[in-house]
């Protein structure tokens, strides 16, 4: 199974390499419903483990803005065969900053239901940025204790799909998440 990862881990960044990033895209371009698989790594960019995710991330472009939501169904324990859902939904609208958004309402299992507001109130803030043929949303988050929490969700339009890199920074590590995502009906 270990072997599998990795090599799911290799074609991912294999393809992305080979085929590269599209050229600049549209927003309008990432619309849809996209599945696939992910890897997730977590430690100081060392594999302590590997754990395989299924995820579907649907985005809507309009005039009012982008809807995001995504979810990801992982094994929670892998002796007991659990499985867990994540999922969160996120809506932008656009800033005067082209290619900038601001998230005028989040909703995750984690945060709950809110709005973007100070991270030093407990609130996360949350943006999102289109550049060239890649989508990212962050979300900065700040502990009780003042250690920070950032997430760094991308999106990049490749031929074939979506590559996307997920990066979570913690005060004492990180965690990676990187897959494929391939267009689907839905």
């Amino acid at each position: 199974m270990a072997r599998a990862l990795a090599a799911l881990a290799v074609v991912t960044v294999a393809v992305t390499l080979a085929f590269g990033a599209a050229a600049d895209t549209a927003i309008d371009d990432f619309s849809g419903r996209w599945q696939g698989k992910v890897l997730r790594q977590a430690g100081n960019g060392v594999a302590t483990g590997l754990d395989p995710r299924e995820l579907v991330v649907h985005m809507r472009v309009d005039d009012d803005g982008i809807e995001l939501r995504w979810a990801a169904i992982s094994m929670a324990d892998a002796e007991g065969g659990q499985l867990t859902l994540d999922q969160m939904q996120a809506a932008f609208e656009p800033t005067d900053g082209p290619g900038v958004f601001t998230a005028r309402k989040i909703k995750s299992r984690l945060l709950g239901k809110t709005r973007t507001g100070n991270p030093i109130e407990g609130k996360p803030f949350v943006w999102a940025r289109h550049t060239g043929s890649t989508f990212t949303v962050y979300t900065l988050q700040i502990g009780t204790d003042g250690g920070y929490y950032l997430d760094q969700y991308s999106l990049t339009l490749i031929e074939g799909g979506l590559a996307l890199d997920f990066l979570k920074l913690l005060p004492n590590g990180r965690l990676v998440i990187r897959g494929l995502l391939e267009r689907t009906k839905g």
